[in-house]
């Protein structure tokens, strides 16, 4: 079974501006990819991307979605029912739930900050996913 104890960071999506994959591709961090090639096709060019032939939370350490609409996050729910850690963007609906870091769709500070957050810890429901927090990268007192 997933365990959060991986190295992989998923993108469990499209290759689509709306899902977040521009505010991905600008951050330059290696990602695990299981959605389809949208955009154009050197679209990940100077970004490094294991494709996934199929939707797995094998070795995954966290779920990322900067999504601008996302109105069915099933594999969201899915990474949060392993225990998996969560970084979404507030259109994914999921803020409050525990597992889960929320940012602003298109804020890449945050979503680097909740990347990093995510890599000081392992998965433990408070610091790095602080679901009190409606900005990530400006939650710094959040290890309380």
């Amino acid at each position: 079974g997933a365990q959060a104890t991986g190295t992989r960071l998923l993108f469990p999506a499209s290759t689509l501006g709306r899902k977040g994959a521009w505010e991905l591709r600008e951050l330059g961090i290696p990602l695990a990819i299981s959605g389809a090639d949208l955009e154009a096709p050197d679209f990940w060019e100077g970004t490094e991307i294991e494709r996934l032939p199929s939707f797995s939370l094998d070795g995954v350490r966290a779920v990322i979605l900067p999504a601008w609409v996302e109105n069915q996050p099933r594999r969201l729910l899915q990474a949060l029912a392993a225990g998996i850690p969560v970084i979404a963007s507030d259109a994914c609906g999921l803020g409050g739930m525990d597992g889960v870091t929320t940012i602003s769709p298109g804020d890449t500070d945050a979503l680097r900050a909740a990347i990093t957050a995510g890599s000081d810890s392992p998965s433990s429901g408070d610091g790095a996913a602080n679901p009190h927090s409606r900005k990530a990268g400006r939650a710094e007192a959040s290890t309380t």
